[in-house]
């Protein structure tokens, strides 16, 4: 996903690097910072070499805004303190138009009378009231329609 652009994350300077690592001519729409919720206590953290903070909260944008740019939280991105995710990325930065989302193994679907759901207090068997549950699943994937357009961090593998 996105093999062009991958930084190495050492200090808040590094994110602020992401913005102008993506070519202006993919950002007609303004870019957007991706990453997950909980890396956002190590992002208000941040200062620049200036010593001013990146992040910038508003009421209006519920991630905020890193240097006016808003930060979208995306639960999938490895989460702070998850050793298992070393050397992965875990922000990226750019065009969200630039995205395709992508079906990865069809629709399935599945059928039971085994079963039992709970509506608020009550439960009920599938089996005894003869009814039947239904379950649809989709797999998709992102992918970058043009790697160029996003840059991201990735942390050390060590």
């Amino acid at each position: 996903f996105c093999p062009e652009n991958l930084r190495l994350f050492r200090t808040g300077d590094d994110i602020i690097d992401l913005i102008y690592a993506v070519d202006e001519k993919y950002l007609v729409n303004p870019g957007k910072f991706f990453m997950s919720r909980s890396l956002m206590g190590v992002i208000e953290k941040l200062k620049d070499s200036q010593g001013q903070y990146i992040f910038s909260s508003f009421k209006d944008k519920p991630g905020g805004t890193i240097k006016g740019y808003e930060v979208e939280f995306i639960s999938a991105m490895p989460k702070v303190g998850d050793a298992s995710q070393a050397g992965k990325a875990f922000i990226f930065f750019g065009d969200p138009k630039w995205f395709a989302i992508r079906q990865r193994r069809g629709v399935s679907i599945s059928y039971s009378r085994d079963a039992s759901i709970k509506i608020g207090s009550t439960t009920i068997n599938l089996f005894q009231s003869d009814e039947i549950a239904g379950k649809v699943t989709e797999r998709v994937a992102l992918a970058c329609k043009v790697p160029a357009a996003f840059s991201r961090l990735k942390t050390s593998s060590s």
